[in-house]
Order: structure tokens, then sequence, then C-alpha cells
């Protein structure tokens, strides 16, 4: 829903699996209305649980990060961006970039 003053939901079910080709994560959310464009942000684990988010835009809700590190886990999240540059971000989601033999 989107009111006169922008943004009203964050983006929802959000998914991470694993992409076809190494180093590949697969997202996929349910689309905002009234979204501008989405920010797939993503973060390695620490072993201090600093985050430090790494953020690519794209304007669809499907979206695949290339070139992670394999056998890393990575915090997942989507920011939307509204008419009035406001942000309205996800729950995040961990998925462990696989090996693949």
């Amino acid at each position: 829903m989107v009111s006169a003053r922008g943004l009203h939901s964050k983006p929802e079910n959000l998914q991470v699996t694993e992409g076809l080709n190494l180093g590949e994560l697969n997202i996929k959310f349910k689309r905002v209305t009234g979204a501008r464009c989405y920010l797939v942000q993503y973060a390695e684990e620490t072993t201090t649980g600093e985050v430090n988010w790494q953020s690519q835009a794209c304007t669809t809700s499907r979206f695949t990060l290339k070139q992670l590190q394999t056998c890393k886990k990575y915090q997942v999240r989507i920011a939307v961006v509204g008419t009035n540059e406001q942000l309205l971000y996800s729950d995040p989601v961990w998925e462990i970039v696989q090996y693949q033999y």
C-alpha cells in the first residue's frame, strides 16, 4: 500500500537459494508497490559480528548475486527505495555459498 507519504510496507517473502554457478546466490522477494528500485544488500559473516553491507541496485524482484566466496555464510536483505528516497528493509536471511564440484 502506498500513500502520498510514500512506502508503507517492507519487502516480504525473501528467498535466498544457491545459484546455478559457483559463487552465486539467487534472490527472490515479493515486489513492493510504489518502489523506485531495490537494493540487494549482502554481508559476509565475520567472527566479530560486525556487519559490512555491500549493495547492488535492481528494479525487479529477482536478482542473482555473483562472484561470492564459496564456503562462506552471507546475510542478505532487501532495501526498497521509495519516491522520497526513503528506505524500508526486509528481515535478513542467512545462506551459505556452497562449494560445487
